[in-house]
């Protein structure tokens, strides 16, 4: 494998392993959330980039969320992963080291909290809670641009914000 594809696989990987392991919070099991909350023009508003196109979870394809979101040349961008949380459990987790070690924070005005992440690097994840709803939106690492996220921490805000708005999971 390439080096930067194999450091892209490696930061999904990692991110994929995290997002099943916290305790407190328990993988979306119904239907799967759809355009309803995000759609490809959403995502165009925000980013302002054309030609995207949305591809089911496919994590042997680094397609890591239940929304994905690819350029026009099939590199992803975005993800978004939907999963509800029992609060109790959650004061819990987020007490833990590991999650500590995975998340900067807290981001402040959006959702009813929210944290970024990794520490340590220019953070390309965005989690946010709302209720009992957790969303975690990650972008792509760009090692062309010196291991830069394609999105900024604004525009995953301005997502996130989107998908609140659009209702629960």
């Amino acid at each position: 494998m390439k080096r930067p594809t194999f450091i892209n696989f490696a930061v999904a990987w990692l991110l994929a392993i995290f997002i099943t392991s916290i305790s407190g919070v328990h993988v979306f099991a119904a239907d799967p959330p759809n355009d309803k909350l995000l759609s490809i023009a959403d995502v165009v508003k925000v980013t302002g980039i054309q030609g995207l196109k949305m591809v089911p979870k496919d994590p042997s394809k680094r397609m890591i969320g239940d929304l994905n979101f690819v350029k026009p040349d099939g590199k992803r961008i975005l993800s978004v992963v939907f999963e509800t949380v029992d609060l109790k459990e959650f004061a819990k987790t987020k007490a833990s080291s590991s999650f500590k070690s995975a998340f900067n924070g807290p981001v402040k005005e959006i959702g009813d909290e929210a944290y970024d992440g990794p520490p340590k690097m220019d953070p390309f994840i965005l989690s946010v809670r709302q209720g009992t709803h957790w969303i975690t939106i990650s972008t792509s690492i760009d090692v062309a641009q010196g291991m830069k996220p394609i999105l900024t921490q604004e525009q995953l805000k301005k997502i996130a914000a989107i998908i609140i708005k659009n209702g629960k999971w």
